[in-house]
């Protein structure tokens, strides 16, 4: 009977590739750590690991051993956080990742509404870029993600995910309160390709939205002086200078509605957009998992129809 305390440690150096990181990260002493894999080797009658100049890598075996030990812990805390729904008391851990969009608004409310309902859920949000999301989903770091989806075209069912939108709105291209173009009736696409930008990087999922605004009328696209990952420096480098961006509505709604930001008026470059989830394919989702996302489908409810209400000029 393998121990599944002993398979955790075995994942954390597989992870980790050298024993004293793999003990700090767990939180035991070395030599606690190795009698655990040389237990789980006794059971499986084979050898895991073996020592290099560099460090430990995984034998053959080891490397067979990895999908499997993850698949029997992730089952297991399922399994556990269904019980636990059964009787009443949703509990377990869910980790899920959010594109940069969305770091502070949608998911608040969320996650407080969620934390007074099951005060025994422990929840992990990472916010990062769009790229990164998915890899974490991929490499089942992540349970989902939600933000920003990449457009139909982008293939992402090839990667064996799959989306569900929520809300759908139009991206905008914004500038300053006060910027040469805001007084326009119309602002043109050329108008536009007169000024410097300052993008979302390629890694993002607006950035192909960026791209087809102007591809799809057989323009060049403008000339980029900055690209970032950061949706906050974008808007205070708006505020100081004639740079323009395209983003979501929501990205930078509390701005707008300060006077702070403006949404220029040109339909050319309101791409339709898309928000939601994006997780793999599976049979089930944990009890823990289902109510995160049916909290935040209530709140983008909300804020979809609140994104719709954004003036322009």
């Amino acid at each position: 009977m393998l121990d599944l305390q002993n398979l955790r440690r075995f994942l954390a150096v597989a992870e980790h590739g050298n024993m004293t990181r793999a003990s700090r990260a767990l939180g035991i002493v070395q030599p606690a750590l190795s009698r655990s894999i040389k237990l789980l080797e006794d059971d499986l009658g084979v050898t895991l690991f073996e020592r290099t100049p560099h460090g430990i890598t995984l034998t053959v075996y080891g490397k067979q051993l990895v999908p499997y030990a993850r698949t029997i812990i992730t089952d297991v805390k399922r399994a556990t956080e269904e019980l636990q729904a059964t009787k009443g008391l949703l509990s377990g851990h869910v980790t899920f990742g959010v594109t940069a969009n969305y770091a502070d608004n949608v998911v608040l409310d969320a996650v407080l509404a969620l934390h007074q309902k099951w005060p025994n859920l422990r929840v992990t949000i990472r916010a990062g870029l769009y790229e990164d999301v998915i890899d974490g989903i991929l490499k089942a770091e992540l349970d989902f993600g939600f933000g920003l989806l990449p457009p139909p075209h982008a293939g992402i069912e090839a990667s064996g995910l799959q989306t569900e939108v929520l809300f759908s709105h139009r991206s905008s291209v914004i500038a300053r309160r006060g910027h040469p173009l805001g007084d326009l009736r119309k602002v043109s696409l050329k108008d536009l390709g007169e000024y410097e930008w300052i993008i979302l990087g390629p890694e993002s999922a607006m950035d192909p939205y960026f791209r087809a605004t102007f591809t799809k009328k057989r323009l060049p696209t403008p000339r980029k002086v900055i690209e970032t990952h950061s949706i906050p420096l974008i808007k205070g480098i708006l505020m100081n200078s004639d740079l323009v961006t395209i983003l979501a509505p929501n990205a930078v709604a509390a701005e707008v509605q300060r006077g702070e930001l403006i949404a220029l008026r040109c339909p050319d470059a309101e791409v339709k957009s898309h928000s939601g989830f994006i997780s793999s394919y599976r049979a089930f989702e944990p009890p823990a998992v289902i109510a995160i996302k049916e909290e935040l489908r209530v709140q983008c409810q909300k804020f979809g129809s609140e994104f719709s209400l954004i003036k322009k000029g």
